[in-house]
């Protein structure tokens, strides 16, 4: 819990530093709202009805592996172009 009090503050610290050092984000952010807003964001799936069944679980899963895989590929890039050992962290 101690922690997680801390987790407002240093997000507010945080915004504001993004906010000071590139305030272009900020308005990036703003447009993506707007097309959001008028419907012109990506386009939305539709609410499932009932529970999931099993071939729904089954792709849910495989993509999570996928992806969790590419960000662990990505990872281990990352540190070895910039010369670190990611083993370390």
């Amino acid at each position: 819990m101690d922690i997680q009090v801390r987790i407002p503050p240093v997000l507010c610290a945080l915004h504001n530093f993004i906010h000071q050092y590139d305030p272009s984000e900020a308005l990036e952010f703003e447009e993506d709202i707007d097309d959001y807003i008028h419907g012109q964001g990506p386009a939305e799936g539709t609410l499932a009805v009932g529970p999931p069944t099993a071939v729904s679980q089954v792709h849910v899963v495989a993509f999570r592996n996928r992806l969790a895989g590419q960000m662990w590929a990505d990872y281990q890039q990352y540190w070895a172009e910039h010369g670190g050992d990611p083993d370390m962290l």
